[in-house]
């Protein structure tokens, strides 16, 4: 869920975008769109593909009650209504989201979840729904939308340049929420350029601690594939599935029978 915080004042204060997060229940999202095939995630690297042997962790305080804190230490307070106001810039804002998403079925739900979320807190949300050609001329290449659902495909290779970098923040680059922070920026390049894989694996945590920290975007879910076989087939272990397609990556593993071998001859 991209913030476009040019459109927005209250979308640009950090206490605003930080209860944001904390309001939603990622494994209930999951469970409720996905029907449970999906991983929770708050980083823009999906849950798998890290290059560390660890994935970290969030530390974020979360949960409605610490929604309601955040907001309440950043300067908002409730008006009559129960929707939070604050003075920025010399004017009243109001906790008010326009969110724009493809009108596909997982999009329309996650929206809706979304939508009962943050209203539960105490925002106004209207939720406005494209079709995929109009969403894309219309708001996600002119940059023209306060929050975007939408999806990313970062490939195998875990390269955030394309999605993070400023370089990219205009189109066409995918770098959808225009972010600019020069210390990821550093980051992203050099990533790019290392061969060294402790390197890389250093770069890339260092810029997704930052954009994790300073929320240009909230991370949702990684969805998963679910594959049904023949019982005789014995598939060998799938991971890391990017594509659809790279289930076959490892058909040359897969059998039907199999043959016990002498352990003399095992090392032949």
């Amino acid at each position: 869920m991209y913030f476009n915080q040019n459109k927005s004042a209250a979308l640009r204060d950090t206490a605003a975008r930080n209860a944001l997060d904390a309001a939603l229940d990622r494994q209930a999202l999951v469970d409720r769109v996905l029907h449970g095939y999906g991983i929770p995630t708050t980083s823009p690297i999906p849950p798998g593909f890290t290059l560390n042997s660890q994935e970290a962790a969030s530390t974020s305080p979360s949960g409605l009650d610490a929604a309601v804190q955040l907001l309440q230490n950043g300067g908002w307070e409730r008006n009559e209504n129960g929707v939070w106001q604050k003075e920025i810039d010399d004017e009243t804002v109001t906790l008010a989201i326009t969110l724009s998403t493809a009108n596909t079925p997982i999009f329309d739900q996650t929206a809706a979840y979304l939508a009962e979320a943050w209203q539960a807190l105490g925002a106004e949300v209207q939720v406005s729904q494209f079709e995929q050609t109009d969403l894309v001329q219309s708001l996600i290449r002119p940059r023209d939308f306060e929050a975007l659902l939408y999806g990313a495909d970062i490939g195998r290779q875990v390269d955030l340049y394309p999605f993070w970098h400023s370089s990219q923040k205009n189109d066409p680059g995918l770098n959808i929420a225009q972010y600019t922070n020069i210390d990821v920026d550093a980051h992203l390049a050099k990533a790019r350029m290392m061969q060294d894989r402790n390197t890389v694996a250093s770069e890339l945590a260092e810029a997704e601690r930052i954009i994790t920290q300073e929320k240009p975007a909230i991370f949702l879910f990684v969805p998963t594939f679910g594959y049904v076989l023949d019982h005789d087939v014995n598939a060998a272990p799938f991971a890391r599935i990017s594509k659809q397609s790279e289930r076959f990556a490892n058909i040359s593993q897969w059998h039907i029978r199999s043959n016990k071998l002498w352990p003399i001859f095992s090392n032949n």
